[in-house]
């Protein structure tokens, strides 16, 4: 389980979905992660005008 800051972004990020869908987008760049062997999920999410923080579950399929 991870924490992750979405801050703000010319998307709107107002749905725990949205949120989801911004981390998967930031996660994508990053280098070493196979997203397609992940499951991740919004657990819980708190937003604060144009930020969320959020709570994020990431296991292994299978």
């Amino acid at each position: 389980m991870g924490g992750l800051w979405v801050g703000c972004s010319p998307k709107r990020v107002d749905t725990p979905e949205a949120v989801r869908q911004a981390v998967v987008e930031y996660l994508t760049g990053r280098a070493g992660l196979d997203l397609k062997s992940m499951d991740i999920q919004v657990s819980s999410v708190q937003f604060r005008g144009d930020e969320a923080e959020a709570v994020v579950r990431f296991r292994a399929k299978g």
